[in-house]
């Protein structure tokens, strides 16, 4: 073995490597590059969180219709969105959202401040479309947001009683569904690690506004009341997957 004609080889190879590592460095990261008028899925899971809240209370009594003012406060709740989107450009895209909310009630409370627990849920259902706005970096990570508008589905179920004033409650059972107009903007990131592939973290805001719900006598079925919520908001965050089609 010629140790000079070995080390001009050794040389060279540990030169050529340097180069090739030089070239990968200056080459430009992938990113994440919504491809024009390209359609994709996705689905989110996570948590949802709806703020305690004002509610109006009306009940039908022998002196007639009844107001009384509650406080409701909502225990932990879980979310799961799922929709279609469509990209127009590396910056814009639009999507189409639907999902599920589903809460229970924590407590209630009268206009005197005291609380009780209440057996009720309220599952949620929004309907959206949506604009998003991407921010596109040199890498895989993207920041987007946005926001749309829609309706809300509000199912509320009552198996309890409600405070109406001077000491009296009223007896409440069964369901009741009501539809609003409802608005959402969103901000998260969105990581791709595969061609087409992305995972995603969203805050959500949903405003649902002011649903109304009738509520029936717990003895004779008959509708005795109606509970009217206060500008509803829903906070949620989800991890999302997200497949390009």
């Amino acid at each position: 073995m010629n140790p000079p004609n070995t080390l001009r080889r050794l040389a060279a190879s540990l030169f050529l490597l340097a180069g090739s590592v030089a070239a990968q460095e200056r080459a430009p990261a992938p990113s994440y590059d919504p491809t024009p008028f390209r359609e994709y899925g996705w689905v989110e899971f996570g948590y949802a969180h709806v703020p305690a809240f004002d509610a109006t209370l009306s009940s039908v009594s022998s002196n007639g219709v009844v107001n009384q003012d509650l406080r409701m406060e909502m225990g932990p709740g879980f979310a799961v969105h799922g929709g279609l989107g469509e990209s127009f450009s590396r910056w814009i895209s639009a999507e189409l959202l639907g999902g599920i909310y589903y809460h229970n009630v924590d407590e209630v409370s009268g206009a005197d401040g005291a609380g009780r627990g209440f057996d009720a849920s309220l599952l949620q259902v929004p309907i959206m479309v949506n604009l998003v706005v991407h921010v596109p970096l040199r890498s895989r990570l993207t920041p987007v947001l946005g926001g749309g508008a829609g309706a809300v589905i509000s199912w509320l179920d009552v198996e309890d009683q409600l405070p109406i004033g001077g000491g009296n409650v009223l007896q409440v059972n069964g369901s009741s569904t009501e539809v609003t107009f409802a608005y959402q903007a969103f901000a998260g990131l969105r990581y791709q690690y595969g061609d087409g592939a992305v995972v995603s973290l969203t805050y959500r805001l949903t405003g649902v506004g002011s649903p109304t719900w009738g509520l029936d006598d717990a003895d004779t079925g008959d509708s005795v009341a109606n509970l009217k919520a206060h500008d509803l908001l829903v906070h949620s965050l989800t991890l999302g997957f997200h497949i390009s089609f």
